[in-house]
């Protein structure tokens, strides 16, 4: 059974490759193994994995690009932001994905538009569909984390965005849009958005004990 631990531990180690370029916002990568040249129990002494790493950004159709806002300053922040979330969230059936972007930082050059979050809508047979603007998710602050959950229980996955700043808190309208109830929600006194601390899988992040660079 040696084998197989090896093979889950290559496997993982292939997954977790994957997700952090994701997260960098450069390069989608599919995990492809190659049938022709995997046997079992297979051997990794011979240095042959069986396992592929292709980049097919280009045919996905995203084009986002993530920033960290570094100027060379070397601020801790730019060393922990950037992030995902995969979750279906028009209820096709269909995972879309939610990147997480940084923002400016002082003595990073300002050119063009803000970096912004971005949300590609999956359409089948790996392509999808920047529909950030449509869907009204396009935070502009710097995210270091996010979670999906339905906090109102209506049926459908809604959006924490944890910041280096204000977190914001979107929730589905169920026709393919969100809207920020952030503010609603401190009033109402919504512990998920008035506490310091947003419990994920990942990690905890303290953002409301960090105040913003200026």
């Amino acid at each position: 059974m040696q084998w197989l631990g090896a093979s889950v531990r290559w496997l993982l180690l292939a997954r977790w490759v994957g997700l952090a370029m994701l997260a960098a916002g450069s390069v989608l990568a599919v995990v492809v193994l190659a049938p022709s040249r995997v046997r079992y129990p297979y051997s990794f002494s011979s240095g042959r994995l069986g396992i592929w790493l292709c980049d097919v950004t280009a045919e996905t159709g995203i084009s986002w690009r993530h920033t960290d806002g570094s100027s060379g300053r070397k601020y801790i922040v730019e060393t922990v932001t950037a992030g995902l979330a995969t979750f279906d969230y028009d209820g096709d059936l269909l995972i879309d994905v939610y990147f997480l972007n940084g923002s400016w930082l002082p003595g990073c050059p300002r050119v063009g538009e803000p970096p912004r979050n971005a949300l590609y809508r999956n359409q089948g047979a790996f392509r999808f569909q920047d529909v950030t603007l449509l869907a009204g998710v396009g935070d502009l602050g710097y995210g270091l984390g996010v979670a999906v959950g339905d906090y109102n229980n209506d049926g459908f996955p809604d959006l924490y965005v944890n910041n280096f700043g204000p977190n914001v808190l979107y929730r589905n309208n169920g026709d393919g849009t969100f809207t920020d109830v952030t503010q609603q929600e401190l009033l109402q006194g919504t512990s998920l958005v008035r506490g310091p601390r947003f419990w994920t899988s990942t990690p905890m992040v303290i953002s409301t004990f960090m105040s913003p660079i200026t």
